[in-house]
């Protein structure tokens, strides 16, 4: 009987595909539920606020996450954001992990008027967490591409 080596090309298999993935920065989710995505073009300025749940006032983790996503967007993303601006980008932390690691965020996009225009729940799903700087980064990625209308298919 002919002896077969199965495990060498499966462990050739698995490699290629963690060096393949080894360039994968994040492992997240985000589910995004446009409502309004056509009113993104009538925003000429965006604010970013926490979003007050219940009457509840802001944490810790809700302002560092805000003003951090704040100067990100401004500095590094260049949309156009004002602390008057006829839309705003609500964020709350819906739950913190251990240190300065997010777990779960969710954001609206809101007009002047009030209507949310989107709503984006993003969970970080790596082991470690990731850290709030690259959380941050993420996180403002999918809010650029859903204002320019890159977003998910819909």
């Amino acid at each position: 009987m002919k002896l077969v080596r199965p495990l060498a090309p499966l462990l050739l298999a698995i490699v290629g595909l963690l060096s393949g993935c080894s360039g994968l920065d994040y492992d997240t989710r985000v589910r995004t539920t446009p409502y309004k995505p056509e009113a993104y073009a009538q925003v000429r300025a965006w604010a970013v606020r926490v979003a007050f749940e219940n009457g509840g006032g802001a944490n810790r983790n809700d302002v560092v996450l805000r003003e951090d996503l704040y100067y990100y967007l401004r500095d590094n993303k260049s949309i156009r954001i004002d602390q008057n601006g006829d839309g705003s980008i609500q964020i709350s932390v819906d739950q913190a992990a251990r240190g300065d690691r997010y777990s779960i965020v969710t954001v609206r996009l809101v007009d002047a008027k009030g209507d949310v225009l989107c709503r984006m729940s993003v969970q970080d799903m790596t082991a470690d967490g990731l850290t709030a700087r690259k959380f941050t980064q993420y996180l403002a990625d999918h809010i650029v591409k859903e204002i320019n209308g890159q977003g998910e298919p819909r």
